[in-house]
């Protein structure tokens, strides 16, 4: 088993990628105006879609089945919370 550290970048609000599964989230940041997501994974592994939202401090949401990564600010202050979105 080869494992690498892997940068995804999330697409919109709402995205879904294909990543190895049993993949690990390490963390979420805003890089070159974007919202990338870092995650360990076994580079052999069959690949699985998850889910991934991204959050305004102050939107609403409903917080059913999300675990949370990580929160960052933008340079204008904008301050936003990944969360992946669980199978249920």
């Amino acid at each position: 088993m080869t494992r690498v550290i892997l940068k995804y970048v999330l697409d919109g609000p709402e995205a879904t990628i294909r990543m190895p599964h049993g993949a690990r989230m390490l963390t979420a940041r805003l890089q070159r105006g974007e919202i990338c997501l870092w995650a360990e994974v076994d580079v052999c592994g069959p690949t699985v879609a998850r889910t991934f939202v991204s959050i305004n401090t102050g939107a609403d949401f409903d917080p059913r089945y999300l675990r949370y990564i990580a929160t960052d600010e933008s340079s204008n202050g904008v301050v936003w919370h990944v969360y992946e979105k669980e199978k249920v």
